[in-house]
């Protein structure tokens, strides 16, 4: 193909590359089909408060699922559940929404998990990395709306991993000034 020819690049039938998603290499024709699959996401809505007041008033468990809802509406994305942990710290992973929420995932009930904002998910850098790689591992998607990260994308998944560490870093200096 020369280069003088603008045209030669575009008579190329597909291009291989590595797609995350399919944990396997594959052509354009087959990236066209994920593409497709991801503009209707069955998605798993998560929501989480930290405090026994935010618990109770519950404006912000509100907020987090008007914002998952309307997202979904916009994007006409399914929102098959949203799954709550009231009163449960991002600290770790031991909560039983996320948990939850995990399994439905693993179990192929949903293609991705919907948070409103990052930090609900979780403020441990390990505990993010390992839902990282298990929805690489397992073929579903992490989208935080606060933030614009969207895991099916190699730019979104970038993202994540930056303001997981930020969320870690805000959740260190909570602990320090709390003491």
């Amino acid at each position: 193909c020369r280069r003088s020819d603008p045209t030669s690049y575009s008579k190329r039938p597909f291009a291989v590359k590595f797609d995350p998603l399919l944990s396997r290499y594959t052509d354009s024709s087959a990236r066209l089909h994920v593409s497709k699959r991801w503009s209707r996401l069955r998605v798993l809505g998560y929501v989480r408060v930290s405090t026994e007041e935010q618990r109770t008033s519950g404006a912000g468990i509100d907020a987090q699922r008007s914002s998952i809802a309307a997202e979904c509406a916009r994007k006409g994305w399914t929102l098959d559940e949203v799954i709550e942990d009231a009163g449960y710290s991002a600290g770790d992973l031991r909560r039983p929404g996320i948990q939850r929420a995990l399994e439905a995932l693993r179990s192929n009930e949903a293609d991705a998990l919907l948070v409103a904002k990052l930090d609900r998910l979780s403020r441990s850098m390990l505990d993010f990395a390992s839902i990282m790689a298990a929805a690489q591992r397992e073929g579903w998607g992490v989208i935080a709306l606060d933030c614009a990260v969207d895991t099916t994308t190699p730019a979104g998944e970038a993202m994540a991993n930056v303001l997981a560490t930020f969320a870690q870093f805000e959740r260190r200096m909570i602990q320090q000034r709390t003491r």
